[in-house]
């Protein structure tokens, strides 16, 4: 037998709904509201002050997040500040360093620059003097002047020339250097224009010191022969000698000074010894009789003799020993044909015993002109030539005058 379960535990008993009844006087209203609508009014509610607390809590965080946010962007702000000026000091840094190369670039290029322009002015002041060098005889007209203004195309260093010429194409050292970096000007052409120019420089410097050298030591040679004839400046000093070396101090404008002081005084040395009869009026030939007394050929007594005799075939070529302008041309006596020369300076030459002549009175002569050609004329036992060195009018020995000849050789 089932037993059956009560109605109520199967179906939920129905609740009662509330009534809600207001009274006021003689009105009485009264609603009924049923257990849901409570309920929803209930959630409703719960609702309503769960979104207000919510609403109060997220403003509350809202001031915290917001807070943040501005400390975080306040921060990074901040931080990038830091990080672009930073970035401008480094590029102040490097602007100014820069500035400071290009400075110190530029300063040198002007210290090349007036190296340059000092050389050009050495050259000009150095040309005129190496030219009258030239002229006595110091430099061989086949030796090159230095540059003015010196080129690194002309440089002595074969292997750096291709790349010069490539820098030096078309750069000039006093524009920006546009289309060359600055590397290059700094670490190819400067070096190189320094190199020629200090190359220039030195060439400069061991010419004209040569050149000096040179000079002085042919002024006291020069000076030391004539000096031995009575003539030019005598040389007592005691001997000295040595390489040239500049002495501390000394300047290129000094050694020019002193190099165009020297050349005027070997000028003068050499006109001097080129109107002294010091060379040989013949060449070969054998001294057949000295000067001073001897036994003459014809009387066989005791005379004096005022020349030296050089025994040469007749016909031989006869020089004059120095410049100087005739004053005697034909017969003379005893002398026989006879030349005479006036060298100035108190000095005449006379040549005797010729065949014959090439010159008149009045004519001027050169050093080692021919003037005649030996004989036997006059007063003599066969063909010589009579060669008298006379000083102011009164006959010397000529042999010193021509041993001088001989230290001179070369010098003149």
């Amino acid at each position: 037998m089932t037993n059956s379960a009560p109605a109520s535990s199967i179906f939920p008993s129905r609740r009662t709904p509330h009534t809600i009844i207001l009274a006021r006087g003689d009105k009485v209203r009264h609603w009924t509201v049923r257990p849901w609508v409570l309920f929803a009014a209930a959630g409703g509610l719960a609702s309503l002050v769960a979104a207000c607390v919510a609403s109060t809590a997220l403003f509350l965080m809202s001031d915290d997040i917001a807070s943040a946010f501005r400390a975080r962007e306040a921060r990074t702000v901040s931080a990038y500040e830091e990080r672009v000026a930073h970035l401008r000091g480094q590029l102040d840094t490097l602007a100014s360093r820069q500035h400071s190369e290009r400075e110190t670039l530029a300063a040198k290029v002007d210290r090349l620059i007036l190296r340059q322009d000092i050389i050009a002015a050495r050259y000009s002041a150095l040309e005129p003097v190496l030219e009258d060098a030239r002229e006595v005889g110091l430099v061989p007209a086949s030796v090159a002047l230095p540059t003015a203004r010196p080129e690194a195309r002309h440089l002595a260093y074969a292997p750096e020339n291709e790349a010069v010429d490539s820098i030096f194409g078309s750069f000039d050292l006093k524009a920006d250097g546009s289309g060359h970096p600055v590397e290059a000007l700094e670490s190819d052409v400067l070096p190189l224009l320094r190199r020629t120019i200090e190359g220039v420089e030195e060439q400069q410097a061991s010419q004209l010191g040569e050149l000096l050298e040179a000079a002085e030591g042919r002024v006291a040679r020069i000076g030391r022969v004539l000096g031995a004839l009575g003539l030019g400046k005598p040389a007592e000093e005691p001997g000295m000698g040595g390489p040239y070396i500049p002495a501390p101090g000394e300047t290129f404008a000094d050694d020019l000074d002193r190099l165009s002081a020297t050349l005027g005084q070997l000028r003068h040395l050499r006109s001097l010894a080129e109107t002294t009869p010091v060379a040989a009026p013949i060449e070969g030939g054998v001294r057949s009789s000295g000067f001073g007394v001897r036994r003459d050929p014809f009387l066989n007594r005791r005379a004096l003799h005022a020349g030296v005799d050089f025994a040469v075939a007749s016909g031989t070529p006869v020089h004059a020993a120095a410049a100087g302008t005739v004053t005697r041309a034909g017969r003379a006596g005893a002398y026989g044909i006879l030349v005479e020369i006036d060298h100035g300076n108190g000095h005449t030459t006379r040549y005797a015993h010729l065949s014959s002549i090439d010159v008149a009175v009045g004519d001027d002569v050169r050093p080692g002109q021919m003037l005649a050609r030996s004989g036997s004329t006059g007063r003599s036992t066969g063909p010589h030539l009579h060669y008298e060195v006379r000083v102011e009018g009164e006959a010397v020995n000529p042999s010193p005058y021509l041993k001088a000849g001989r230290s001179l050789a070369g010098v003149l």
